[in-house]
């Protein structure tokens, strides 16, 4: 089905509430990557390779002060359209939003949607949360940062575990864990700062308090290194089971009892893990 050329949007619906129902030209419209997800590819082509302008219904579309026309959802649908071989779109466009409302706009808009948690934390920031920013201040003073993209070597890739723990208390408990990552390693990012690394060091933290030395702590992680802690993480895991961050937890605990007196050794303290608990830190 191909909307009539119109070389002006056409008004097809005016309301004060919801913005107005037009079509509009796919060439003028424009992508604020600040906030929005990467474009896929093969969801553009699937998209296209079924395209129905019915079934695909308008896209919603920001116009912002200067007049720019700016996708707040539906960047997927309006590639695919173009490479279907239309040239127009029917939008649900919301007058004069800031790039901060569209960002708010486009979270709400797309809970259903699976973002990953890299889009969803970039979204975040541009809409202003109070909480993404808070965790970014934090990165900051630890010289490290949320990846946009994944990395293997630089920034934290494990957003989802950094939120989790940082709502814990506000930050506080992250803040030590981030601590003892540089004291151990020189640096929080990459394969220092894991979901695995993350979380083990946290529930060291949280069910040893009462009798851990944190220097040794820090020196016994720095002797194992981030690839044998994975080595001894991933043998417990074979033989128990669980999630990989569990078995972090057991490995370091083990580095932890190396050469020390049968008095002096921790236990392992699984109590309290669920699966809720435990889901929220596999990403």
């Amino acid at each position: 089905m191909k909307i009539h050329d119109a070389k002006e949007p056409e008004v097809l619906v005016s309301t004060s509430d919801v913005g107005n129902l037009e079509v509009l030209t796919i060439d003028d419209l424009h992508v604020d990557h600040t906030y929005q997800r990467d474009l896929s590819a093969d969801r553009v082509q699937s998209i296209a390779a079924r395209w129905d302008i019915v079934a695909a219904g308008p896209i919603v579309v920001s116009r912002r002060a200067n007049g720019d026309l700016y996708i707040v959802n539906g960047q997927h649908r309006a590639a695919a359209a173009k490479m279907a071989g239309e040239t127009h779109v029917i939008a649900q466009v919301v007058n004069d939003l800031t790039a901060k409302q569209e960002a708010t706009l486009r979270l709400k808009g797309n809970y259903r949607l699976g973002d990953k948690a890299m889009e969803r934390f970039r979204a975040q920031l541009a809409a202003e949360d109070p909480e993404s920013k808070a965790i970014v201040t934090l990165c900051e003073q630890f010289e490290t940062r949320i990846n946009a993209t994944p990395s293997t070597e630089h920034g934290i890739n494990a957003i989802t575990a950094v939120e989790t723990m940082y709502r814990r208390n506000k930050g506080i408990l992250l803040t030590r864990v981030f601590e003892v990552i540089r004291l151990a390693f020189g640096r929080v990012e990459g394969k220092y700062a894991t979901v695995g690394m993350m979380k083990g060091i946290e529930w060291m933290l949280e069910k040893h308090h009462d009798g851990l030395d944190r220097g040794r702590f820090v020196d016994r992680l720095a002797a194992e290194g981030p690839e044998g802690l994975e080595r001894k993480a991933r043998s417990h895991k074979a033989a128990m089971g669980g999630a990989l961050w569990t078995n972090y937890y057991r490995a370091m605990v083990e580095a932890y009892n190396h050469r020390l007196p049968e008095g002096s050794r921790l236990e392992w303290r699984t109590g309290g893990w669920s699966k809720e608990r435990e889901s929220g830190f596999l990403r």
